[in-house]
């Protein structure tokens, strides 16, 4: 048999599209790290493709890293691990920045630094985070006249579009609102309904409607 001939025998198996990311091993779905992060990001393992699977299985090992020093009362031993997280996002070129991973990483981070009561520690993560989430959306007008526009990263595994950003904004205006800082508290809530406008009925708790009393008392 010539090499021509066998060559012509092993092409006829083998798939004409075939694409560098299957000839990669799919992660499994049901990795406790995938399980886990997955549950975070609201995302279902199963609907993604190799190359998302193993970027969520990498961040999500460190994620559950973190959980588990959280465990052993490790609790900065967690911190370092969600900064070190945010870090290696924020060192990629803005184009290929994760959000959804940063803002998932920023909410952990928050909120464990706000159990350890380091107030100021948990504003500084929830304000560098707002100040790129709009360096992110740049274009400040356009969300503004138009909430629909889709910047959605091609890596937003959790196709939410900038609900990710309106849940970590809509975290740190109710932490601002926990410190009684609630003029502050309602600018964040109001920053956070222009990446989604489903969170319009916010503007109606109590406390936000308190806010717009004591500005027309004064």
């Amino acid at each position: 048999m010539s090499l021509i001939t066998l060559v012509s025998i092993v092409s006829a198996y083998i798939p004409s599209k075939l694409t560098y990311s299957t000839l990669i091993s799919r992660p499994r779905v049901d990795s406790p790290a995938i399980q886990y992060y997955s549950r975070i990001l609201k995302v279902e393992p199963e609907v993604l493709t190799p190359h998302q699977l193993r970027k969520l299985e990498s961040s999500g090992r460190k994620v559950f890293l973190a959980r588990k020093a959280i465990s052993d009362e490790r609790p900065h031993q967690a911190e370092k691990i969600y900064v070190d997280i945010i870090d290696q996002n924020l060192s990629r070129p803005k184009e290929e920045i994760n959000l959804p991973e940063l803002a998932a990483t920023t909410l952990l981070l928050a909120l464990q630094q706000q159990r350890n009561n380091d107030k100021k520690a948990a504003r500084s993560t929830f304000n560098n985070f707002f100040k790129i989430a709009t360096e992110f959306y740049s274009d400040e007008t356009t969300i503004r006249t138009n909430p629909s526009t889709d910047h959605e990263h091609e890596d937003c595994i959790c196709g939410c579009g900038k609900g990710c950003t309106a849940r970590v904004i809509q975290a740190f205006a109710l932490f601002e609102s926990k410190n009684k800082l609630r003029p502050k508290s309602k600018f964040l809530i109001k920053r956070a309904i222009e990446y989604d406008r489903n969170l319009e009925s916010i503007l109606k708790w109590k406390m936000f409607e308190d806010v717009d009393r004591q500005h027309a008392i004064s």
